[in-house]
């Protein structure tokens, strides 16, 4: 349509509008933009809030405030919420939809479960965000149209359908936590930010990097993190849960400054760099864990083990590290026992344990020849 003054509802902070073409003035009006021009002008901004219909079907126009359905052309920009919903809180995605972004206001008071009950496929071109208190779900099959993040910046978020992230990197972010019990894959990689947790509960065949900055990503079924190419641990941690092994043992995996929790879990991983201060935290108690890594070199840092059990120079009793290829001298002075002297000591079984404390009788011998050789040295003069 061409038209000199169309006027759009601002119901957020912030009104995206695509245009097909120029548009030369904008003026706020009260709570309404005006656009003055004479070119061509959406008849709707690309804002779709869920809205007061009777069903719960995406295609329905009157679902959607404005009474219109929202862009299927990776433009359009969804909320969820605050309107109370006659129609119900399980918005039915119809078709295949293909949209930039989905928010869940600060203000709902309900929480949300966009579905598609004839499994269509979401694309998503600019991610996901929770900014209510509630638990918001979301129980789509999703494919990513570009990098972006899921950030669960106000109250938790789950993704209980699959996801490829079709060579995309996905980004998690924000304080609270995301669950993801759909199965994930795709090339691309995938990155932890901030201080929520990331759970992850599928046999997901992701093949790309994944890193981890802050919080914590917890691998909490077999198979979850099994073909990934590499993992980075930079900050916050690699937690380990559920059964059957859940890393890809041949990717390699850098300590930078995070640490792995074991948990009284057993699992492999390939070969280890710790290029930063970082820790492995041991569980006491329970069922015995074994970290096993194929090999392990050091560049920087120190490498602290927490809650290991046992003496000195011998086999751990409880929650054990073990390297399978003799790793260099280096290494093994840059572990750190906690609670024992700096430095390690690589057993024949592969397992790397604390070296003891110098014997008193050693120290009196090394003091006793240090006093003798002072006192020729003396009688020589």
């Amino acid at each position: 349509m061409t038209t000199r003054h169309s006027y759009f509802c601002i119901r957020e902070e912030v009104l995206y509008i695509k245009r097909a073409m120029l548009s030369t003035c904008y003026r706020l009006d009260g709570n309404r933009l005006r656009i003055a021009g004479e070119q061509l002008v959406p008849a709707r901004s690309a804002l779709g809030q869920w809205g007061l219909g009777v069903n719960v079907k995406w295609s329905k126009s009157n679902n959607w405030s404005p009474n219109a359905t929202p862009t299927n052309n990776g433009t359009a920009n969804l909320l969820f919420g605050p309107l109370t919903k006659p129609q119900g809180y399980t918005p039915n995605m119809d078709a295949n939809w293909n949209v930039n972004s989905i928010t869940f206001a600060s203000s709902n008071t309900s929480s949300y479960i966009p579905q598609s009950i004839g499994g269509f496929t979401l694309t998503l071109q600019g991610g996901i965000t929770n900014n209510s208190t509630l638990l918001q779900t979301i129980n789509n099959a999703i494919v990513l149209g570009a990098n972006q993040t899921w950030n669960a910046s106000a109250g938790d978020l789950l993704i209980s359908g699959n996801m490829d992230n079709n060579g995309h990197l996905l980004t998690v972010a924000g304080a609270y936590n995301t669950m993801v019990t759909g199965a994930l894959s795709g090339s691309g990689g995938l990155t932890k930010n901030d201080s929520g947790t990331l759970s992850l509960f599928a046999n997901d065949t992701l093949t790309g990097p994944v890193i981890i900055n802050g919080g914590t990503l917890s691998a909490g079924a077999a198979g979850t993190l099994g073909s990934v190419s590499s993992v980075t641990i930079k900050g916050g941690s690699l937690s380990l849960a559920g059964l059957g092994n859940r890393i890809n043992d041949f990717a390699p995996i850098t300590l930078g400054g995070g640490s792995i929790s074991g948990n009284n879990i057993s699992e492999s991983f390939g070969p280890l760099t710790v290029s930063a201060n970082s820790s492995i935290a041991l569980s006491p108690g329970g069922a015995a864990g074994t970290i096993t890594f194929a090999s392990a070199q050091w560049t920087a840092g120190t490498l602290t083990i927490n809650g290991w059990s046992g003496a000195a120079h011998t086999a751990g009793t409880d929650d054990r590290v073990v390297v399978s290829v003799r790793p260099p001298d280096d290494f093994l002075a840059n572990v750190q026992f906690a609670g024992f002297p700096g430095g390690s000591e690589y057993l024949l079984t592969g397992e790397l344990v604390p070296v003891p404390e110098p014997k008193p009788m050693l120290l009196c011998f090394c003091t006793f020849a240090l006093a003798s050789l002072r006192f020729l040295r003396r009688s020589r003069r």
